[in-house]
């Protein structure tokens, strides 16, 4: 079965990226000798939304330069929307490269997630990497470990799927590949909307436990935004899903604005 069918983004070139026996299109935009910023897909697909977020993020806007994006293909095809029954399809076609139901495993996809910063820092020239993963992606984030690795951002991270009080509270990720992420200097910011079943407070709350801290209670009618350690948690009121494209929320995107120039330059 073919998951990914691989087109042209205006403005964007291309190549494929090669590692841990697995090969992926990757669409690139920005301006050189910047610092990378690898944006993974969700489930919907590469949808116009997320291929807008990829320019944005690699325009230069005042006195922020823009980054150099690297946006892989793991599905579908560049701005296609999938239907239901295109979802159902790549979820079959990925069921062996993301960890849909595990808990406590890395998925396989990760370490090839991983060899792509590696990648990015080598062609950029800069050392600094951030990775940005949303909805089924969101998780792929966690336990990452890159040596030019500077930042990850989670958005909404739905995996493992909810199905049990131990799945909503799982991060998808051992928690020692969690900790050395942190040890290797790793900053992280995970978000959510508050409403968002595919997404449980429980999961960031397990991601602070495993660092060391309490996630507090957040207020009522209001965006919590909540700093601790080298976690930054940001819980945005409402039941949506999708912060930075379907469901796009100006203040999400600021703070990974900020974030990125916080820790990419």
């Amino acid at each position: 079965m073919r998951c990914a069918e691989p087109g042209e983004i205006e403005g964007f070139s291309r190549y494929v990226h090669e590692a841990d026996g697995r090969a992926y299109t990757v669409y690139r935009r920005g301006p050189g000798n910047r610092p990378g910023v690898i944006l993974l897909h969700e489930l919907p697909g590469m949808v116009e939304q997320c291929v807008e977020l990829g320019r944005t993020l690699s325009t230069p806007v005042d006195d922020a330069p823009g980054y150099e994006v690297h946006m892989p293909l793991f599905f579908g095809a560049p701005g296609q929307h999938g239907g239901l029954t295109d979802q159902a399809r790549w979820l079959w076609c990925m069921r062996h490269e993301m960890n849909l139901l595990s808990l406590g495993e890395a998925s396989p996809v990760t370490t090839w997630v991983a060899g792509l910063v590696d990648e990015v820092a080598h062609r950029t020239g800069v050392d600094r990497v951030a990775v940005i993963g949303m909805c089924l992606t969101g998780s792929l984030v966690f336990g990452l470990v890159a040596e030019p690795l500077a930042a990850v951002v989670a958005s909404q991270p739905a995996l493992p799927f909810g199905i049990s009080p131990w799945h909503r509270r799982a991060v998808g990720a051992p928690k020692d590949r969690v900790e050395d992420m942190v040890a290797n200097g790793t900053q992280v910011l995970a978000m959510r909307y508050r409403g968002d079943p595919l997404c449980p407070r429980a999961r960031l709350e397990e991601m602070a436990d495993a660092l060391g801290h309490r996630l507090p209670p957040a207020s009522p009618g209001v965006i919590q935004d909540a700093q601790l350690g080298s976690l930054r948690v940001i819980d945005v009121p409402g039941r949506k899903h999708s912060l930075l494209t379907l469901d796009l929320n100006s203040a999400a995107l600021g703070a990974v604005q900020e974030f990125l120039q916080e820790n990419l330059g």
